[in-house]
C-alpha cells in the first residue's frame, strides 16, 4: 500500500487537511497518508533543519511519495529543498494556495490538486518507478548517454504533467535497447556508456553500508548496492558526482548516486 506524506503546510490548517483527507478518502484509493507540518503557523514551508526528520518519515513509510507545500516556490525564492529530497524519494509540490484556501474554509482546489496527483502517482509507479536494480534511472546521472537519453532522470521527477512522464517512461524503454551489451555467456549483461569506455555491473554481491538515506533512490530501496565498474577501453580515470578524479587499474565501486566506495 503506498503512502504520501503532505508536507510543509502552515500549522494552521492542520485540523482541516484531516478533514479533506477523510472526505477524499473514496478517491485516494490504496494510498495511506502521513502529515508533517511546517514549523510555522501561518507560513508553507519546508525549512533546511526539517529535511532529516522528512527523509526519516518517508523511509520508515516503505518510500513514501512527498507532497511539498511551500509558498516560497510561488514567490520565486525557491529554496534548495528539492534537492535534499529528490533523489531518494519521489517528490512533487502542491499549490500552496490550495492548501491555504482550507483555512477559509475552502476544500475544492485542494481536493481537485489532491486527485490529480494521487492520478499521477499511480501512473509514475506502474511506468516510471525502479521495480528492481536493473532499471536505468539507478544509474546515476553522470553515466554517459546516448543522445537524446540524458534528460530520461529530470523527465523522471517531473509532475503535473502526464505526457513528460510517458516520454520518461519511452526513455527508460530506449535505454534498456541501447545501453545493454549482451554477454557471449548469455549471463546478465552490463551497461555500456555512450563512449563505451566503461562497464557497469550490476548483479554483484551487496556489501557496504549506505550513509543514511542514500539507500533509497526515486522511493526504491536497494540496500548496500553498488555497480561494479571496469574499464572497457583504455579510459583510466573515473570522475565521481563530486567532481573528484580517481585513477582505476581494474575496477571501481559506485554507489547509485554516483558515490565512489572504492577504487584499484
Amino acid at each position: 500500500m503506498p503512502t504520501f506524506i503532505i508536507a510543509g503546510f502552515q500549522k494552521s490548517v492542520s485540523n482541516q487537511i484531516r478533514a479533506a483527507l477523510n472526505k477524499a478518502k473514496p478517491n485516494l484509493r490504496n494510498w495511506r497518508w502521513e502529515l508533517f507540518p511546517s514549523n510555522e503557523n501561518s507560513e508553507s514551508k519546508i525549512s533546511e533543519k526539517q529535511v532529516p526528520s522528512l527523509l526519516d518519515m518517508a523511509e520508515k513509510n516503505d518510500g513514501a511519495h512527498i507532497f511539498g507545500v511551500t509558498a516560497q516556490r510561488q514567490n520565486g525564492a525557491a529554496p534548495d529543498i528539492g534537492s535534499m529530497l529528490k533523489s531518494y524519494f519521489r517528490l512533487r509540490w502542491l499549490p500552496a494556495q490550495a492548501v491555504r484556501s482550507l483555512g477559509g474554509g475552502v476544500d475544492a482546489d485542494f481536493l481537485q490538486a489532491l486527485t490529480a496527483a494521487i492520478d499521477e502517482e499511480d501512473y509514475w509507479i506502474e511506468h516510471v518507478k525502479p521495480k528492481d536494480v536493473s532499471s536505468p534511472l539507478i544509474l546515476p546521472e553522470l553515466f554517459e548517454t546516448m543522445r537524446g537519453l540524458d534528460d530520461m532522470w529530470h523527465l523522471s521527477e517531473s509532475y503535473n504533467d502526464i505526457g513528460l512522464l510517458t516520454s520518461a517512461a519511452k526513455k527508460i524503454e530506449r535505454f534498456q535497447a541501447q545501453h545493454r551489451r549482451r554477454h557471449s555467456s548469455g549471463s546478465k549483461s552490463p551497461w555500456i556508456d555512450a563512449n563505451e569506455d566503461w562497464r557497469w555491473e550490476d548483479n554483484g554481491a551487496p556489501h557496504g553500508e549506505a550513509v543514511q538515506h542514500k539507500a533509497w533512490k526515486y522511493s526504491f530501496y536497494a540496500p548496500n548496492f553498488h555497480f561494479d565498474v571496469q574499464k572497457n577501453r583504455r579510459q583510466s580515470t573515473f570522475t565521481d558526482c563530486y567532481g573528484k578524479r580517481y585513477s582505476i587499474k581494474q575496477y571501481v565501486n559506485v554507489t547509485m548516486h554516483g558515490e565512489v566506495m572504492s577504487a584499484k
